[in-house]
Order: structure tokens, then C-alpha cells, then sequence
């Protein structure tokens, strides 16, 4: 299975008004829908808490990696890019931060996009 959301810190949810906040991470829209923004831990507990296994067949390589064409909309007129975020070890981890990065160039703004992503299997019983 594999899994991308809102991950923390990233643009809508540093743009909601602090009254909009429900819960640690949880907004409400305007439409009375909640945006969720999502942890390395929390979907990893998430995932383990209902059987899963992190890494799937692909091991630890992400269905959206750059080779593959990346990921992020582009904007009219502006161009997107990416770049994965790992711990600091050296290694890539089934479940990391990928932080795109959206330029539209018309109208000359840029897009901090931040994500969680990652990938699970569910062993047979």
C-alpha cells in the first residue's frame, strides 16, 4: 500500500487562522471538512496499529521518485520540484517527509508543499 497526506508544517496548514484549529495538527475548512497534518511517527503508528509492515515489494524505494518523473503539480506557468527528506543517516527510510516545491512564475509566487509518504504491506496470516 502506499500512503501520501498532508505532512506538519506545511503551507495550508501554516496559513490557517488560529481559530480554525481544532486539535493538535486538525483544521477546519471553511466547507466544515478537517484537514489532517500528519507526523513520520503518527502514520507509522497508524499503519502498525492496523497490521501493517512498512517497506512493501519495493523495499525502500517510493513509487514517486524523481526518476519517475517526481511529483507536484506545476502551476501555469512555473515549473515544480522535489526533494526527499531523510533522517540524517544516510539511508532512506519507508516513510519520510517529501517537501515540493511549486514556483509559479507569472505570478512569482513559490509553494513550500510538505508531505508524508511512505510504503506498507499487509503480511498473509
Amino acid at each position: 500500500m502506499f500512503f501520501r497526506d498532508y505532512g506538519v508544517y506545511d503551507l495550508p496548514m501554516l496559513r490557517f487562522p488560529v481559530e480554525q484549529r481544532i486539535a493538535d495538527r486538525v483544521y477546519a475548512r471553511g466547507d466544515g471538512t478537517l484537514a489532517h497534518f500528519f507526523t513520520r511517527a503518527g502514520v507509522r503508528d497508524y499503519f502498525r496499529h492496523a497490521g501493517f509492515v512498512e517497506g512493501g515489494e519495493l523495499g525502500q524505494r517510493s513509487a514517486w521518485s524523481r526518476e519517475e518523473g517526481g511529483v507536484g503539480g506545476v502551476e501555469e506557468g512555473g515549473r515544480g520540484g522535489m526533494e526527499e527528506v531523510e533522517d540524517g543517516s544516510g539511508s532512506v527510510d519507508a516513510v519520510r517527509y517529501c517537501c515540493v516545491h511549486n514556483e509559479n512564475k507569472r505570478k512569482g509566487l513559490l509553494m513550500r508543499r510538505v508531505f508524508v509518504h511512505g510504503t506498507w504491506t499487509k503480511p498473509l496470516v
